[in-house]
């Protein structure tokens, strides 16, 4: 392993602190060819992790939301490489809703093999390795293995979560066709830390989503016996062509998002590319 999770932990509690420095005051947003909000709190974190990934982990590259993406030429032979995303949720942070992250992430082989997820706002760490199991780092210090997802159990009543800004008419037909309760609402790679600690059964979003919005919350939920798909019912693999995957069913476990799979086909939606 390239760095430790503890490292890890301490790097992502920094660039979180980085971020907090900005939180709830006046900020200067300017715009991405997206249309998505960038903050001085987004390139102070970005910034902060560019220096020290590369201090820990030279030579291995990194992609970043706030940084050009190299040609796929380029990276589609690269054997391991760091991606990340240095603010997910700017549009809650820019609110001063404190649902946002920070998320970094180990690719190696199109998998993610490390990975965390930063809550500034609580101080709490979710941080994964392959093979070894996902743990919650709270800012007092304590640090607890997390137990699996829930996993089987009747698919009635399923929970789901969904974004607080993204969420659109499919995701809802979806929710009503399954007659599951009111689903929970939450920004940022927060949603899957919900879905490993058990306190959602399944995170749904239609809309395209970006590789470094996922890979870190992906394997904390993987390490906890979840798994994700895109709409296709493909796993979402990693160093793809497109950065970026086909919608995204992140669930308990394989039996709920086959469940929902059924669903979506039962329904007619079709994959958002």
């Amino acid at each position: 392993m390239i760095m430790t999770k503890d490292d890890l932990v301490s790097i992502t509690q920094e660039a979180g602190k980085k971020t907090l420095a900005y939180f709830g005051t006046v900020l200067d947003i300017s715009y991405k060819s997206d249309n998505s909000p960038l903050t001085q709190a987004d390139l102070a974190s970005h910034n902060f992790l560019v220096k020290k990934l590369t201090e820990l982990a030279p030579g291995i590259p990194i992609i970043s939301e706030e940084s050009p993406i190299p040609d796929y030429a380029e990276r589609k032979d690269t054997p391991a490489f760091w991606i990340i995303d240095p603010l997910d949720g700017t549009k809650e942070f820019v609110k001063a809703v404190p649902e946002y992250t920070v998320n970094v992430a180990l690719i190696q082989g199109g998998q993610p093999v490390l990975g965390a997820v930063g809550i500034p706002a609580s101080g709490n760490i979710y941080v994964a390795v392959k093979g070894e199991g996902s743990y919650r780092y709270e800012a007092d210090g304590t640090v607890t293995k997390l137990d699996r997802c829930r996993q089987g159990g009747s698919m009635d009543g399923i929970q789901f979560v969904t974004s607080r800004s993204h969420v659109g008419p499919k995701e809802s037909e979806l929710i009503a066709h399954l007659g599951a309760p009111e689903p929970l609402r939450a920004g940022s790679a927060v949603k899957f830390c919900l879905v490993a600690e058990g306190k959602a059964d399944i995170y749904v979003r239609h809309l395209p989503i970006m590789e470094w919005d996922t890979a870190a919350g992906d394997l904390v939920l993987r390490e906890c016996g979840g798994m994700s798909n895109d709409w296709h019912g493909r796993t979402i693999a990693y160093n793809k062509e497109d950065v970026r995957h086909a919608g995204l069913i992140a669930s308990r476990d394989a039996a709920t998002g086959q469940h929902i799979l059924k669903a979506i086909s039962e329904l007619g939606i079709s994959a958002p590319f």
